[in-house]
């Protein structure tokens, strides 16, 4: 099993286990596949295949796969702001 473990300033620990690295990697080659073909990214086409999705495995909110937890602890680990909200705009 590949972990990514990292303290953020925070002081907390993010790991980013096997099944964090496979929501991201499908999420963003989902994302770059749509852009080659200057279509609309189908967010959960990429759990359409995905081992984890499929055995109810992963972060369910609402009775949907949720992979905002996953992104929320990459966003903690680099320090880069990846939300699924707009930006509130004064």
């Amino acid at each position: 099993m590949r972990t990514c473990k990292t303290t953020p300033a925070a002081g907390t620990a993010d790991v980013l286990n096997e099944k964090d690295l496979q929501c991201i990697a499908r999420h963003i080659s989902e994302h770059v596949e749509s852009s080659k073909h200057e279509s609309e990214s189908g967010f959960g086409r990429a759990c359409a295949e995905c081992e984890y999705a499929l055995t109810n495995t992963c972060t369910v909110k609402e009775n949907h796969t949720d992979p905002w937890p996953t992104f929320g602890k990459l966003s903690r680990i680099t320090g880069v702001s990846i939300s699924p909200l707009m930006d509130k705009q004064g």
